[in-house]
């Protein structure tokens, strides 16, 4: 089963069709939503995205010492697609179990595997990807610019679609691997911080 359209199907989704596919992701993810119309919402839709996004990236290899735990997914604000995240928090992914931090400082992101940025955020993002750095931390955000401003994942919103945009070199100063399947449904964007004199 393929939880991701292909690009060219994605791009001819009209808004209501992208809500439905999404609120039938949710579902076969088990995100079982209180009533049909909360499961056809943005936040919804992000989350099964990130979900996604997550199956799609491998993390470096733990040393034999460090057992591999849950991955953390860390919320750079108190509320942050807090109901849509919860309904993911717990579930298995990569064969581990994916538990969500709400709150996190720039000083705490070392503690993480994923960290959202929410749209509510956009002014700490610099100092954010700071603090990330080279750590093997999958960056996701919703404000404008974030895959070019040095994050891996940005979603964006074009025609009243989700779409989202991808930083190769983000990727590989974390050390990530992404899958190709990935890359192909992504727009690709360039470092811009890196590019500018």
């Amino acid at each position: 089963m393929r939880l991701f359209p292909d690009k060219s199907a994605l791009a001819g989704m009209s808004w209501r069709a992208l809500l439905a596919a999404a609120g039938a992701l949710a579902l076969v993810l088990g995100c079982r939503p209180a009533s049909a119309a909360e499961a056809l919402t943005e936040s919804r839709i992000k989350a099964a995205y990130i979900f996604n996004f997550i199956k799609f990236v491998q993390w470096p290899e733990p040393s034999p010492a460090t057992p591999q735990g849950p991955l953390m997914l860390c919320v750079a604000a108190k509320d942050g697609l807090r109901g849509a995240l919860a309904a993911i928090e717990g579930k298995q992914v990569q064969g581990r179990e994916l538990r969500v931090k709400w709150g996190v400082k720039p000083d705490e992101v070392k503690a993480c595997q994923i960290l959202f940025v929410p749209d509510g955020e956009a002014r700490g993002v610099a100092e954010l990807l700071r603090a990330v750095g080279t750590l093997p931390v999958l960056t996701i955000g919703e404000p404008d610019g974030f895959a070019a401003a040095g994050g891996g994942i940005g979603f964006v919103d074009r025609d009243e679609r989700v779409q989202f945009e991808i930083n190769p070199a983000a990727m590989e100063r974390a050390n990530l691997q992404v899958s190709s399947q990935l890359l192909r449904l992504a727009t690709i964007v360039g470092d811009a911080r890196r590019s500018r004199p």
